[in-house]
This record gives structure tokens, C-alpha cells and sequence, in this order.
């Protein structure tokens, strides 16, 4: 569809991050193409020590995710953003493929070994988060390619992170945001 519509068409997932850009007018696209019906886009799956989030993954099933509370700073980011309203509609994938720099996925997932699976007409291309995002609104994402996955490591034992957002009123984008996430290793230790 994205091949037929042409460079002027955009995605919409859960329109946390797009709807807003198209209020302000940073965004005017011809065709908005809807995500939200094809299948299996909505998962969360721990394998081979990494949790990955199926793009179309709302904010509010991170938030409520045994899985995903394994990485204590998913829950604390997803749990964290807007309000109610916005955590059942917003999208990991969509929020990472805006690349929003008041976003608070991008931020917490720069902490973490994170992989972005990007799809185009079958063929799968995966790029480290730390290559994916490129600027502010700006991504490694061709014009025909969808995010599919994201895919991020499991930190390992004596590991934490913090993730916090200073904001105005709960339902606005961060005025200032920060995460860190820390291993503690020591020699000779089995912890």
C-alpha cells in the first residue's frame, strides 16, 4: 500500500505522536494508512535473553506486562507516559518511528541494548536503536519499511535503571527527560 500511495502517505498506529505533529502542522500527509488491523503487531515475548514488543505493543500492556517488568525501567516509562486515555491508544512503534525527541521511549531505550526490525515487501532489516534514530523526527526507516519488532536485551543480574520526565501536567510530552540504566559487576563475585 505505502508503494502505491507514494512518499506522501504516513502510518498511523496509535496517533500519540503523528495527530499531534499534523495539529501543529509539522505533518501534512495526503494518505494516512492504519495499522491497527493487521494481525499479530501486538505481542510481548521474552526470548533468547531479549524482550521483544510487537510494534503496534500499547503503552498500557508494557505497563501491565509481568514479561516486560523484568526491565524495571520499561514499566517505569510506560507507566509514566501522558495520562490513561494515551497509554491504551500510544504505540512503542509509533512513538520510535516519530522519533520525537520529547518521546519517552527513545530515551529509555538508548540505555539498553535495543534492536529495531524494520519490514519491506518480506524482506527483514534489523539496525540498533542507536543507528535507527538519526535526529530529531528523523529515522533510518525507508519510506516502504514498517517497524515490526523491537527487540531489547535483558540486562544482566545486579543491573537497575531509573527513567524520569519532568512535566508541566500529566498528559504533555516531557519538558526535560532522562534515564539511566547501570550493571554492577564485581571480579571474582558470582551476585
Amino acid at each position: 500500500m505505502l508503494s502505491q500511495l507514494g512518499p506522501e502517505a504516513k502510518l498511523l498506529a496509535g496517533g500519540q505522536s503523528l495527530i499531534p505533529l499534523m495539529k501543529l502542522r509539522f505533518a501534512n500527509p495526503a494518505h494516512l494508512v492504519d495499522l491497527n488491523f493487521v494481525p499479530d503487531t501486538s505481542f510481548i515475548k521474552q526470548a533468547d535473553g531479549a524482550i521483544c514488543f510487537g510494534a503496534l505493543t500499547r503503552h498500557a500492556d508494557i505497563e501491565s506486562s509481568d514479561i516486560a517488568a523484568k526491565i524495571p525501567i520499561l514499566h517505569d516509562c510506560a507507566a509514566g507516559i501522558a495520562d490513561v486515555q494515551i497509554r491504551n491508544r500510544g504505540t512503542i512503534g509509533g512513538s520510535l518511528a516519530e522519533a520525537d525527541p520529547s518521546g519517552d521511549w527513545a530515551t529509555v531505550l538508548m540505555t539498553l541494548p535495543a534492536t529495531i526490525s524494520c519490514v519491506r515487501a518480506e524482506k527483514i532489516r534489523k539496525v540498533a536503536l542507536s543507528d535507527f534514530i538519526k535526529d530529531a523526527y528523523t529515522t533510518d526507516l525507508a519510506h516502504e519499511e514498517v517497524i515490526s519488532e523491537v527487540r531489547v536485551e535483558v540486562p544482566p543480574k545486579g543491573s537497575g535503571g531509573c527513567y524520569l520526565a519532568f512535566k508541566r501536567s500529566a498528559p504533555v510530552y516531557p519538558s526535560a527527560s532522562v534515564a539511566v540504566q547501570l550493571s554492577m559487576v564485581s571480579e571474582g563475585c558470582n551476585c
